[in-house]
């Protein structure tokens, strides 16, 4: 009997050292946590993505922490057509975000945070590139919003992500309305181009149609340590309508998607983990599955 309850609070004690880590690298929800200082976490994933056709995507990022638990992250992508291996890769977009601690609460249990990620456009355009649909956008993004993160039990964390996407349209520049020259009258008098009442500003009404909000919930359990699971809930929708009816997110689908996966720390900075994210409403032309597997590895 003793041993079984040394065991247990082996568990305990491992899970507690390692949260941070097993917070991390949903496929659907980001997840805070307060990293150590200079922090490096890298991971690399394949994801096989099935929607008008099979796709495959190599997905590498970084992750680092600074000084009061803010990080920044950047992600690249490779991509893959459904022909022979090698035969169709193309580089994807590039995305750059930054996370930061926004207080806790409950005797810290309870976190919020506020995170920016950029969408770089390096990859495909699927209005001019229909082929590349919801594998590559190639347009500007700039995904803003707060999340929050709850330890339920010691071995049990919830998180909750609340998001607003400014996307370019066709033709448009997004960050074009924006004026940093300090020595201009002109952009003093419109907030450097963000006062939503100056025309043509980067909350302009007609910049926003291409638009979108999602929200995201997580339930991670790390009772099995070293063995994790969990599980997500995914949606999105574009406020304003409208759209060209393209069956891809921000345009002409409205996502419901759902995921779940494992994660198994073969040793304490490193992790394995599978997921399969479903899109339980089958929109045609839209992703139906996308299977994900990778690892992290933390110095």
């Amino acid at each position: 009997m003793s041993g079984i309850i040394n065991k247990k609070i082996s568990i305990i004690f491992m899970v507690l050292i390692f949260f941070p880590f097993i917070a991390r690298a949903l496929p659907l929800t980001k997840t805070f946590y307060a990293a150590d200082e200079n922090l490096l976490d890298m991971s690399i994933y394949q994801e096989i993505i099935h929607g008008h056709d099979l796709f495959r995507k190599d997905v590498f990022s970084m992750e680092i922490g600074f000084y009061g638990g803010v990080s920044a992250d950047v992600r690249f992508e490779l991509l893959h057509d459904p022909g022979l291996p090698g035969s169709g890769n193309r580089g994807g977009d590039t995305f750059v975000g930054f996370s930061i601690p926004a207080g806790e609460f409950l005797n810290k249990r309870l976190t919020f945070f506020y995170y920016n990620r950029f969408r770089i456009p390096t990859g495909e355009d699927p209005y001019e590139q229909p082929e590349w649909r919801n594998i590559s956008l190639g347009r500007h993004e700039l995904l803003t919003g707060p999340g929050a993160s709850l330890k339920m039990r010691k071995d049990m964390l919830f998180s909750a992500n609340l998001f607003y996407t400014f996307r370019d349209e066709q033709n448009e520049s997004m960050y074009s309305s924006l004026n940093f020259k300090l020595t201009e009258k002109e952009a003093w008098k419109t907030l450097f181009g963000l006062c939503p009442f100056a025309g043509d500003s980067f909350f302009d009404k007609s910049r926003l149609r291409n638009d979108y909000i999602s929200s995201s919930v997580s339930v991670i359990y790390s009772g099995y340590y070293p063995v994790i699971v969990f599980s997500e809930l995914y949606y999105s929708r574009r406020p304003g309508g409208g759209g060209e009816g393209l069956p891809i997110e921000g345009d002409g689908v409205n996502p419901l998607l759902v995921s779940a996966g494992v994660k198994y720390f073969p040793g304490s900075t490193v992790f394995i983990q599978g997921s399969c994210t479903l899109h339980p409403l089958r929109t045609r032309g839209y992703i139906k599955e996308v299977w994900s597997l990778g690892a992290n590895i933390f110095f």
